[in-house]
């Protein structure tokens, strides 16, 4: 019970994978600056989405001459709309004093007219306008700069993963590289011991001390390896971890892996992103296609005369409906096409990157493939290895210390057993960072990241 204790307690100290990951994904300055990215891009959204507010806008004349006095003003609200790239307004204006006869039209009662009206493009910016173009482009990059977030945070939980199992890997070579040493330290006083008594000869002694100095030098160079590799891993968790967190074992992970389908392919991140760029380009491409007609609108507007019966009724019909057409036809239209042939090299530009990127990542699938199958058949190996050069080196220490063995054979023996279990200890951190870039090549990690930020 007091072992069982003691064991828990041991692994409760100790540094897990998914304890860097919360730590990445908690207080990462690079995920945090696509987070602020994500909100500058909502603040544009937000912006693009003044195009189609309310709009008051007011002018006046006071005309001063001797013959012709007059006041004129017109006050409007208006709105620029979404559908078919229609503009709506309503507004009062009024005409008082004294007019030109070929100025009549604009002569009101004293009350004024009260007028409302709209303008719809029929051929340019009716399926596409700049305005639309502009929300959509901008609603697009809120949906762009979300999945950035994802995309940096994928970048930091595999890097940061590689970067763990270094560590890892370093910290338990470390380990070993100490118990070789003292195991060789244990022997030099026993050598002593024995050389003192005259029992065996002094180069066997020398010959210890040798492998004693060369094992404390592969100590000190473990040593700089695993400080490197923990100043490395503080980049994500902001402190360097001492070697007591580092795991006494690296659980070896033996679930069957089923193979990544398209689907799965889809939820990553740098997919998602070139299906947003794709669809910004549809829509400049159909306002392209939209700015190589003739311009042609039309509007209607309505009036009345406001005033009662009491006032001098200054036109025949104090209700008018004017309906009128506007066209306009480029000759060169050079701006239009060259903004399509623009936009047409865009996305031609971008299907060769979709290509590529769909080529790059079936040769990091197949790769990840080959190196878990690979590193598992290693490992079943490598188990027998460390177990025969065990064996090996505690049958040369039994015969050295009955005087019958060698400390060359000693050291030989113990290199091997050595040498082994760092190349075990290689390969498992190896098929566990494999295991998590899986967990990024099959999209695991991208549907946690949504599902996260959906919670």
């Amino acid at each position: 019970m007091i072992l069982f204790f003691f064991i828990s307690q041991l692994m409760a100290a100790q540094l897990t994978l998914d304890q860097v990951h919360s730590k990445v994904l908690k207080d990462m300055p690079l995920i945090i600056e696509a987070e602020e990215k994500m909100r500058a891009a909502r603040g544009n959204l937000q912006g693009m989405e003044g195009a189609f507010d309310f709009t008051i806008k007011a002018k006046t004349m006071n005309q001063f001459e001797n013959k012709y006095d007059n006041q004129q003003h017109d006050a409007q609200v208006y709105k620029q709309t979404s559908v078919l790239g229609s503009r709506l307004y309503l507004g009062h204006r009024g005409g008082t004093g004294k007019f030109p006869d070929y100025y009549g039209g604009k002569v009101t009662t004293s009350v004024g007219e009260m007028y409302a009206g709209f303008e719809v493009p029929l051929l340019r910016d009716r399926a596409m306008d700049s305005f639309r173009l502009n929300r959509l482009r901008a609603s697009r990059g809120v949906d762009y700069a979300k999945v950035e977030v994802q995309q940096k945070s994928l970048d930091i939980l595999l890097k940061s993963s590689q970067v763990y199992w270094k560590w890892v890997a370093s910290g338990q070579k470390l380990r070993v590289l100490t118990s070789w040493v003292k195991t060789a330290e244990a022997r030099q006083e026993f050598l002593a011991k024995k050389v003192k008594a005259g029992d065996t000869s002094e180069i066997k002694l020398t010959d210890n001390r040798r492998s004693l100095a060369k094992r404390k030098a592969d100590v000190v160079k473990g040593q700089r390896e695993f400080t490197q590799a923990s100043q490395e891993l503080a980049l994500y968790i902001q402190e360097e971890a001492p070697l007591d967190l580092v795991p006494i074992e690296i659980p070896i992970t033996k679930e069957t892996l089923d193979a990544i389908s398209d689907s799965d392919r889809d939820t990553l991140p740098v997919f998602r992103l070139l299906k947003i760029e794709k669809d910004i380009l549809a829509f400049e491409r159909e306002l392209a296609i939209s700015q190589t007609l003739p311009d042609l609108s039309l509007g209607v507007e309505g009036s009345r005369e406001l005033g009662g019966a009491s006032l001098p009724v200054l036109r025949e019909d104090p209700d008018q409906l004017r309906v009128g057409l506007k066209i306009e036809i480029p000759i060169e239209n050079r701006k239009a096409r060259g903004k399509f042939r623009e936009v047409r090299g865009k996305m031609g530009a971008l299907e060769q990157r979709a290509l590529w990127l769909e080529r790059e990542w079936g040769t990091v699938v197949a790769q990840n493939r080959v190196g878990l199958t690979t590193t598992r058949e290693q490992l079943s190996l490598l188990e027998s290895e460390v177990s025969d050069t065990v064996r090996m080196a505690q049958a040369e220490q039994g015969r050295l210390k009955q005087g019958d063995g060698d400390v060359f054979f000693v050291n030989i023996r113990e290199q091997d057993e050595a040498e082994a279990r760092l190349r075990m200890i290689e390969t498992r951190a190896l098929h566990e960072f494999l295991i998590t870039e899986r967990f990024a090549l099959d999209g695991s990690w991208s549907k946690f990241l949504l599902s996260s930020e959906k919670n």
